[in-house]
């Protein structure tokens, strides 16, 4: 997806994509925040530390996710 020029917006708009090295799923975020925006790093603000809150509580920690999760 990084890669995509399939349109003019490749110019103007910063892609915020995993770099998960064995992604087996897809999260799919809407309206990305500020540090996110500001980072390239898919859900490292507020939004993202209840995201990992969640997934701690299912048992899996945030290193795990990040690295299968793309």
């Amino acid at each position: 997806m990084l890669a995509c020029r399939a349109c003019a917006h490749h110019r103007d708009v910063v892609p915020i994509a995993s770099d998960a090295r064995r992604p087996r799923a897809m999260i799919v975020g809407q309206a990305p925040g500020i540090t996110e925006a500001g980072g390239g790093r898919p859900f490292a603000g507020q939004a993202g530390r209840t995201l990992f809150r969640w997934f701690a509580r299912a048992g899996f920690d945030e290193h795990t996710i990040r690295d299968t999760v793309y």
